[in-house]
């Protein structure tokens, strides 16, 4: 039975919808609204567990990884906390998830997408079109290394190449141990990079729920009742935080 102060208590839900970052905006997807409501949950003691109202479609690393680390303090404190993922919950959205003690999906939720992006665009053919030649100092030759409007040689764009997929490399093996660490089917993060949804494909709730990524198909309610069951709360009464 939860320790967690006194009486029925309470679930509280928390959403994160839409696109995650760190911008200080007061909607469901900013760092600074989901972390002072999960802080919230954890300063009131009647609150028994927590569930995770999400549906996005990632967003941006930093803003997912802080938000996984502000759902991981909400478990030091012994509250359970249970994600129910609406019709998309990937990328940064899985990432999040993956704190969580339990993972319900939607029967036709779209999951997965685990992986890095750096998004690249050239556009110096395009310059070079309408007569527009670039002139950039820099301190050294990867300074400008995001620029898609620099000619490079190609010694110069393999250097580069190497570099960013590195960048992205080390990033990806983050995202690879949060779910080694929070997945019981996985006891490695090579066993995660071996499976097939490794390659950032998206997942069919189903398939995810096959793969070991989520625990069970269902709808809030399952949630809800989870949460309750992990918390040792059946008459818990549910309370969704909102932005003020």
């Amino acid at each position: 039975e939860s320790q967690r102060g006194a009486g029925k208590g309470k679930i509280a839900v928390i959403s994160v919808k839409g696109i995650i970052h760190t911008d200080s905006g007061l909607d469901n997807a900013s760092v600074k609204t989901v972390t002072a409501q999960l802080d919230k949950a954890i300063g009131d003691r009647t609150v028994k567990a927590v569930v995770l109202d999400m549906n996005t479609p990632g967003g941006g690393v930093t803003a997912s990884d802080e938000i996984y680390h502000a759902v991981q303090n909400v478990n030091k404190q012994n509250i359970p906390v249970v994600v129910c993922m609406r019709s998309v919950c990937a990328s940064g959205g899985y990432y999040i998830a993956a704190a969580a003690d339990y993972i319900v999906a939607s029967p036709t939720t779209m999951t997965g997408s685990i992986g890095v992006l750096i998004p690249q665009l050239s556009y110096t053919e395009l310059l070079d079109k309408i007569g527009v030649k670039k002139n950039s100092f820099t301190s050294g030759e990867m300074k400008d290394m995001f620029s898609g409007g620099v000619k490079r040689s190609p010694e110069q764009k393999e250097k580069r190449r190497r570099y960013i997929q590195g960048l992205v490399d080390q990033t990806f093996k983050r995202f690879l141990h949060v779910v080694a660490r929070s997945r019981s089917q996985y006891d490695s993060i090579q066993e995660v990079k071996d499976a097939p949804f490794a390659d950032g494909r998206v997942l069919l709730a189903e398939d995810a729920e096959k793969q070991g990524l989520v625990d069970e198909l269902g709808y809030f309610d399952d949630a809800v009742k989870k949460a309750r069951s992990l918390a040792g709360a059946p008459n818990a009464r549910v309370v969704r935080y909102q932005p003020t």
